[in-house]
């Protein structure tokens, strides 16, 4: 089993300092959110270091989040999402990551 942590509550930190982080605190892998890999401005540049630095540290992606409403009644809305969707898919394949979250309903506020 490997245990993971989700990089959104770091949008303070870059994604290099994240990785750190999780590789210090025995974490293997992360779910990496937007705010630290943007799909939609991955370059294959981009995505070579990224690489580099999860191998240096020992820290893999399980997943890209793309936590956006793709079945949201807005047809705009819905299209943004699809696309940044489609971006996130093509990101994975210039990581090697192999799931996407993605969200069928907005989350629910308390």
């Amino acid at each position: 089993m490997k245990v993971g942590l989700l990089t959104g509550p770091f949008k303070d930190r870059s994604f290099e300092e994240v990785v750190q982080f999780a590789s210090e605190a025995g974490f293997d892998a992360l779910e990496v959110a937007g705010t630290h890999i943007d799909p939609q401005k991955l370059t294959p540049q981009r995505a070579a270091e990224i690489s580099t630095v999860l191998r240096e540290q020992g820290v893999e992606i399980s997943s890209l989040a793309a936590y956006l409403n793709i079945t949201d009644p807005d047809p705009e809305k819905r299209k943004a999402h699809s696309a940044y969707l489609k971006s996130a898919v093509d990101a994975a394949v210039l990581l090697n990551v192999e799931a996407i979250p993605v969200s069928v309903s907005p989350p629910r506020t308390v």
